[in-house]
């Protein structure tokens, strides 16, 4: 009767990654993948090695990092976070895998991201950034938040930026010619001392004109005022004998009303007094997308006023706050309130 020998079928060799400067710049970084992710200390990575790591976290008190440049993450296919709060270059190129990518009360010089197509989340906690830059099959979101942004930032990907601190929120200021100027935070509280450049972000335009700015305020805030007149006792007359009035101004929304008295020889009527816009005195950028356009938060000053006999006069001044969405194609869409804006389907936009 014949033997039967038992076939054995060979297991394909893996291949194997150095570790080595040509695939890891960073000595320190080689170091910590020796220690961490080369299991059978050969000096290698098998495939299997490099499956196995899902997460690596570079945290804010390793200073060892702070001067390296860091790179080869693309060589673990399966990393799914990348934590990384110190760095003088941190380089994340072609990861097929990569969902987010943060850090907190770090660091980093240089940030490059490029070609990730599953990311979807970079975030980063009191991290001042030099240079970020986000560019080619690469959809996410970035968020800054308590002390965090990027004095320089280039984005060529589709990137929804939102501030989540308003004390650090980017926002315009007015130069002499009356022009808006995006300006990177408030720089007594933030840690670079210079405004922050955009590129890549197009032409970030606010509704500045007359004409825009009366689109934007009728039907919306202007027509929610609302005047109510009595007259005051028979007697009650200013110098040149005028009747006096006392105007209770209804501001809606739940803003306290507000009560004037003016003189005038006839009953003045409610078409009398006007709300217009004085200017826009700050815009705050809360979201910005290269191809959606931006979400910008505008705090405009109102002059409340009466058109009298002879003049008008300026009963006071007050300031409202009226959510737009600036569409690249010049399409400008306004919202009452913050909730109007956050219901609408505009508001998470990527």
């Amino acid at each position: 009767m014949p033997t039967l020998v038992p076939t054995v079928t060979a297991m394909p060799e893996e291949k194997l990654l150095p570790i080595d400067e040509e695939h890891f710049t960073s000595e320190v970084f080689r170091k910590r993948i020796a220690k961490e992710y080369d299991l059978n200390k050969d000096g290698y990575l098998s495939e299997t090695e490099r499956a196995e790591v899902k997460k690596i976290d570079i945290n804010y008190y390793e200073w060892e990092f702070s001067g390296e440049c860091l790179d080869g993450f693309e060589y673990f296919p399966n990393l799914e976070g990348l934590g990384v709060s110190q760095g003088e270059k941190v380089i994340v190129r072609n990861h097929p895998s990569l969902l987010w990518i943060g850090g907190e009360e770090g660091l980093l010089g240089t940030l490059t991201v490029e070609n990730c197509p599953k990311l979807k989340r970079l975030s980063f906690y009191s991290i001042p950034i030099d240079d970020l830059t986000i560019s080619g099959d690469t959809t996410a979101e970035l968020l800054f938040s308590y002390n965090s942004g990027a004095h320089h930032m280039t984005l060529e990907a589709t990137v929804a930026v939102s501030f989540e601190d308003d004390e650090y929120l980017n926002y315009f200021y007015k130069d002499a010619d009356g022009n808006l100027i995006p300006m990177g935070y408030d720089l007594e509280k933030y840690v670079f001392n210079d405004f922050t450049e955009w590129t890549g972000l197009g032409e970030v335009r606010a509704p500045l004109g007359a004409e825009e700015i009366n689109d934007f305020l009728t039907g919306n805030v202007v027509d929610c005022f609302s005047f109510g007149i009595t007259k005051m006792p028979e007697g009650t007359a200013d110098n040149a004998g005028n009747q006096g009035y006392q105007v209770i101004v209804d501001q809606g929304w739940g803003y306290p009303s507000m009560t004037f008295e003016v003189y005038a020889e006839n009953a003045p009527a409610e078409a009398d007094f006007f709300v217009r816009p004085a200017e826009v005195q700050r815009v705050e950028v809360l979201k910005y997308s290269p191809k959606r356009g931006t979400v910008a938060k505008v705090k405009w000053r109102l002059e409340i006023g009466y058109r009298g006999a002879e003049k008008e006069i300026i009963l006071t001044q007050t300031e409202r706050n009226h959510y737009v969405l600036m569409i690249p194609d010049g399409t400008v869409k306004g919202y009452n309130t913050r909730k109007n804006l956050e219901e609408s389907n505009e508001w998470n936009f990527r």
